[in-house]
């Protein structure tokens, strides 16, 4: 049976191309809509629903919906208040020029560089005619009630392949004999569920029957699922509504199916003729450090071995734990097209690019694989992002926006710190003023409204325009090295009101609302 992270991954594996690029093209109209404005500093009205939509922001029930906004509103300006506070002070700036957290916002930046890479050479190019829609309509109705297990070794999924062509009947058997696991994974797929294209590809593009058994499908290298329909339930289109939804539906999908074939095909492209040779002690050796890295459950133990390799001076990463040796810092690890990389180069490369471990591990052995399977995404990231320079993706506005948006976010988190640690060590400290809707944290936030009052503008027409979702939803980037769609959202105040905000003036020929 699948672990838990494999069937998540199943599950939502894709789901970055689609939450994401999908978020971007239905506001790309929106992108240069300034919001709110604090001097240079801008919040776009794409970025405010961000924000507020796919991440877990407060509820004020006894607001209505537009004081609601505008007190997400004034939390988002407080942020950049704080960080405009922040981007001045001398602690602050230990933290800014840090090269560790210069390298964190690098990698932020140069994987909104590679997702902007994807939308303009696999999403944007996409279209979809009406015949391709009728030949999958039919099936979209579907929903399926399937069971699968996981297989990671080729030779192993070959022999099932075999056996299942001669008695697809063997599939209950095949999983007793060949999986660790007590219960066979049961799930139900819908047609508009994230599901990996070779799956959906299998259960919507013909007519199946119960009982059937598909594949092993291969995933990705060493990872297949054999999948057998226990049933299936059609759910006819009735109304002109279901059938224009459904529509609408399917050319999603196969414009999301598409992308995913062109932006694979572009892949293999890049990394053609790339070849990648590791020096067997060097590996073994940095793959036991990330084993105890990764494979613990102590934080205070991870925490302490990643600092030890990230922040260490000199020719040498020495450790406290000891079950890790000590490592040479120009020490060979492997070589790239005829590159050598160190470990100075490769610890470098990790700075702005954690390591993404797609599957669980359980020993040293498993681990082995998923680590020279993360080393090879890294690698493959590195060629992307390059072509990403190449196409000057770096100055793209989107780019610069969601590094920005990132930056302020983790630079006023910092301040906000900082400032309330002072706090607490004044002799008039009380403890009291760190609660309720008056607090010092929100009479500082008071303070900075009434110091950049003559900077801070906001487009109250747009505000107004705004309509935000009901529903709670936190978006991640399934394997992506940063995986948060968006920061946390801020809460450094509970009031309401904008009054100490001026009105962005309409430009001439401006015909908003």
């Amino acid at each position: 049976m699948a672990s838990v992270s494999q069937h998540r991954r199943w599950m939502i594996g894709w789901m970055i191309i689609i939450l994401v690029s999908g978020f971007d093209c239905a506001r790309k109209k929106e992108s240069e809509k300034i919001l709110a404005a604090v001097g240079n500093q801008t919040l776009t009205v794409e970025e405010f629903k961000l924000r507020t939509e796919l991440t877990l922001r407060p509820r004020y029930p006894a607001l209505s919906d537009e004081d609601e906004k505008q007190l997400y509103l004034n939390n988002l300006i407080a942020e950049k208040l704080m960080a405009r506070e922040g981007y001045q002070g001398e602690q602050e700036k230990r933290l800014i020029d840090n090269p560790v957290f210069q390298a964190q916002i690098r990698g932020i930046q140069e994987q909104s560089m590679r997702e902007n890479l994807f939308m303009d050479l696999a999403l944007k190019p996409v279209h979809v005619d009406s015949t391709e829609i009728q030949k999958v309509f039919a099936l979209s109705g579907r929903e399926y009630k399937v069971s699968f297990f996981s297989i990671h070794n080729d030779s192993l999924a070959g022999f099932v392949r075999s056996e299942i062509r001669k008695d697809p009947k063997q599939f209950e058997n095949l999983f007793y004999e060949n999986s660790p696991s007590e219960k066979i994974a049961q799930k139900t797929i819908k047609f508009r569920d994230p599901d990996p294209v070779v799956v959906h590809d299998s259960l919507f593009s013909k007519s199946l029957d119960v009982g059937q058994v598909i594949g092993p499908l291969q995933i990705e290298d060493n990872y297949y699922l054999l999948i057998k329909v226990d049933d299936w339930t059609y759910y006819p289109a009735v109304s002109e509504q279901d059938f224009n939804n459904r529509w609408a539906e399917v050319e999603k999908k196969l414009e999301e199916k598409k992308s995913i074939h062109t932006w694979r095909k572009y892949i293999a492209k890049v990394m053609k003729g790339k070849s990648v040779e590791f020096e067997e002690k060097t590996f073994l050796q940095m793959a036991r450090i990330f084993f105890n890295i990764y494979g613990t459950r102590d934080k205070v133990i991870k925490n302490n071995l990643l600092k030890d390799f990230i922040s260490t001076q000199g020719s040498e990463i020495r450790f406290d734990n000891q079950n890790v040796q000590s490592l040479m810092l120009d020490q060979p690890f492997f070589t790239l097209d005829g590159e050598v990389w160190t470990v100075r180069d490769f610890r470098e490369a990790y700075m702005s690019h954690p390591l993404v471990f797609k599957n669980d591990f359980s020993n040293f052995k498993s681990f082995q694989r998923e680590f020279h399977a993360a080393l090879l995404d890294l690698i493959r990231d590195h060629y992307l992002t390059k072509e990403a320079y190449k196409r000057k993706l770096d100055q793209s506005p989107d780019v610069q926006r969601t590094t920005a948006m990132w930056k302020d976010a983790y630079v006023a988190a910092y301040h906000r710190d900082r400032y309330l640690s002072d706090i607490a060590k004044r002799a008039d400290f009380d403890p009291d003023m760190m609660k309720g809707r008056i607090n010092y944290l929100s009479l500082y936030v008071d303070s900075l409204q009434d110091k950049y009052q003559d900077k801070i503008k906001i487009d109250f027409n747009a505000l107004r325009s705004i309509k935000l979702s009901d529903i709670d939803l936190y978006a991640i980037k399934p394997d992506m090295p940063y995986q948060a769609a968006a920061p946390g959202f801020p809460e450094y105040t509970q009031e309401s009101k904008l009054d100490y905000a001026r009105p962005i003036e309409k430009k001439a020929g401006d015909k908003r609302d």
